[in-house]
């Protein structure tokens, strides 16, 4: 008999399916490192950003108050007074502040508008100041006793809370030199080196460093503890996909949501489906693990593409099977419907297999399926080394005793009536397969035999 395996779809047939699914896994798990950790960062600096604008709208509200109350309304009367360029500028930097502070809700903001941003705030203090220098007289104080000096640290420090290292660097070189540009007109004007001396001159560019320096640390390791929460995430979510491929994605988030998991379990009504492949015990003793491996694996891949795509959870593989659960994390109105449609998609899906296994010269497959609709106890069954969620009681009994018996009656798939009931109520005035009442089976165990269904040729 030939050796040759079914390819998968987007599957390179010529590697072992653990390598295949291995590199996948690798390589969402890289694309996610660089999503969560862009992201986080992301979100980091949008947070800063909208801080800043909180601390810019805060700082221009107090400054246009100091202005006025400073003789600034005075000075607005004569329309060639820089008072104009100070209330303008002060005045439009709040309205924009407030504007992003209350409409702009950006999960995250590009390295370029922060840059804009800190270049923007080191603008209204370079003007502000400047323009307040012109105001000065030979009898006032020098501009670095005044309290505008302190704008130029403020800016430093609401640069770093953009988080970027580069806004830092750039909010930095700009005060610095607009605060040495403003000393200088200062001096010009009023003699401010003079008037300081030169240990009071010596503390301004002292501060200026002292805060680009303090800020440029807060900011480094404020970056460094975003990346680390991200790498953590990044684990996080690398250990969610691996879980992903040995449980289903629904006991996995559950699992790793939960705070503490219990040796408990919770009775609901589900849809229980077991399939079975038939005479495949047999057919493997004649080929090659390998060969086996991939067709087994590709036969799965048909049933659990139709199985999920109906909500339905595979509990576990059972050799060449497989038990599947329609409302094991959490009931549904219609999970006895769901549980029926996909045992039709597998019987279509089955044929579709078979052609294709037919175009590789490989004999067909047959299975048998059994669904039945009841109240099971659903929780973690093991030991506190290792557990396993499953399912548990007579509806999962009676559902892998159908499946059984499809070995000796003419059809492939039993529905238990308590099913068929189950998803007729659910679809109301929806279609579903059409079914035929097949015969009362006794099955093993139970004292009564039970009404069996299945579709309708």
């Amino acid at each position: 008999m030939p050796q040759v395996a079914i390819p998968y779809p987007d599957v390179d047939i010529s590697s072992p399916r653990e390598i295949t699914v291995s590199s996948t896994t690798a390589s969402n798990a890289n694309g996610t490192s660089r999503r969560v950790v862009e992201s986080l960062l992301g979100e980091a600096m949008a947070r800063g950003e909208r801080t800043a604008a909180g601390l810019r709208c805060g700082v221009t509200a107090l400054a246009l108050t100091h202005f006025l109350l400073a003789g600034g309304a005075l000075e607005l009367m004569h329309p060639t007074s820089r008072a104009w360029i100070v209330f303008g500028v002060l005045a439009l930097a709040g309205l924009a502040s407030l504007k992003l502070v209350l409409g702009d809700q950006a999960q995250s903001v590009g390295e370029t508008r922060i840059l804009k941003s800190v270049a923007i705030d080191a603008f209204i203090v370079i003007v502000c100041t400047y323009a307040t220098s012109w105001w000065v007289t030979p009898e006032s104080d020098a501009l670095l006793s005044l309290p505008t000096f302190a704008f130029f640290l403020l800016a430093i420090f609401a640069a770093g809370l953009r988080i970027s290292v580069h806004a830092v660097v750039l909010g930095s070189v700009l005060n610095s030199f607009g605060l040495l540009a403003v000393i200088t007109v200062d001096h010009l004007r009023t003699g401010a080196l003079t008037h300081q001396g030169f240990h009071g001159t010596f503390m301004a560019p002292a501060l200026l460093l002292g805060a680009a320096i303090l800020t440029f640390a807060i900011t480094h390791r404020t970056r460094g503890l975003v990346f680390q929460g991200a790498k953590a995430a990044v684990v996080a979510e690398r250990t969610r996909q691996r879980l992903d491929l040995y449980v289903s994605q629904e006991v996995a988030e559950e699992a790793m949501q939960t705070d503490s998991i219990r040796l408990t379990g919770t009775r609901r009504p589900m849809a229980v489906l077991f399939c079975d492949l038939r005479g495949f015990t047999q057919y493997s003793e004649m080929v090659e693990p390998e060969a086996l491996m991939r067709e087994l694996n590709a036969y799965l891949d048909a049933m659990v593409t139709e199985i999920q795509a109906e909500g339905g959870v595979i509990d576990k593989y059972l050799g060449d099977g497989l038990l599947a659960v329609f409302g094991m994390t959490g009931s549904r109105e219609d999970d006895a419907l769901r549980a029926l449609r996909a045992a039709h998609g597998m019987q279509a899906a089955l044929r579709s297999h078979n052609e294709a296994r037919r175009a590789w010269q490989l004999p067909p497959l047959q299975h048998g399926i059994g669904v039945h609709y009841g109240e099971a106890v659903a929780g973690n069954v093991g030991t506190a080394q290792r557990l396993q969620y499953t399912v548990m009681g007579d509806t999962v009994n009676i559902a892998s005793r159908l499946e059984q018996a499809t070995k000796g009656e003419p059809v492939s798939v039993l529905f238990s009536e308590a099913l068929v009931d189950a998803a007729r109520r659910a679809a109301r005035t929806l279609s579903f397969p059409a079914l035929r009442l097949h015969a009362d089976l006794s099955l093993p165990g139970r004292p009564a035999p039970i009404a069996a269904w299945t579709f309708r040729r």
